[in-house]
This record gives C-alpha cells, sequence and structure tokens, in this order.
C-alpha cells in the first residue's frame, strides 16, 4: 500500500510539474492557456488529496514517502503563488477580447446600416 501511495505521489508530482511549467511559460511567452490545462491542475490536486487521505500524520513514515510529500507541498506553493498572476492576465486577456468583440459589433452595425442606405 505505501508503495501504491508513492507512485500516486510520484506521478501527481511529474503532472504539478509539467502543468506549472506549462503556466509559467504562459505568463512569459503570452501562450494561450487552455482549460485542459486547470482541469490537469485539478484532477492532480485530488489525486493528491486521496493519496494522502489513508496517511496518517503520527504515522512513521519513509524517507521516500516524505521526499514525495514534500515536493508535492513546494508545487502546491508554487500554484497558490501563480494561480493569482494566471487570473491576472485571464482577466486582462477577456477585457481585450470584450472590446475587440464591441469594436466588430459596432463595425457589422455601421455596415448593416451602410447597406440599408445604399
Amino acid at each position: 500500500m505505501r508503495s501504491g501511495r508513492i507512485e500516486v505521489l510520484r506521478l501527481a508530482n511529474r503532472n504539478l510539474r509539467t502543468g506549472l511549467d506549462r503556466f509559467r511559460s504562459a505568463r512569459n511567452t503570452g501562450a494561450a492557456i487552455r482549460p485542459g490545462d486547470f482541469s490537469l491542475l485539478r484532477n492532480e490536486v485530488l489525486r493528491v488529496a486521496n493519496g494522502l487521505h489513508s496517511v496518517s500524520a503520527a504515522a512513521p513514515q519513509d524517507a521516500e514517502l516524505e521526499k514525495e510529500i514534500s515536493e508535492c507541498r513546494s508545487h502546491l506553493q508554487q500554484l497558490t503563488e501563480i494561480l493569482p498572476i494566471v487570473h491576472v492576465g485571464l482577466q486582462a486577456r477577456r477585457g481585450r477580447l470584450e472590446a475587440a468583440l464591441g469594436h466588430l459589433q459596432a463595425a457589422a452595425a455601421w455596415a448593416d446600416a451602410s447597406r440599408k442606405s445604399l
């Protein structure tokens, strides 16, 4: 059972690391963040929660399990730091898209009015 928890944590840590790298890259390069990126992170956080649910704080731990738990904590801490930054970036992108939509709607209304007047 112990090795099963370790494997669950290893997989989750690998996927959390990948998700964090993707968010950092998107923040630095302006690349698009996909909805699947958030789903991946959510699933991994749930995987960690389920994997750690049965681990007792009072139970003796081995070094390997402690290492995976520590790495997981580190990834979760990094998420708490980067997600607000990603959120601000997504809100800014949404504002730009809403402004562009308003311009397109105004242009479409102008084109429609011009066609009717001809």
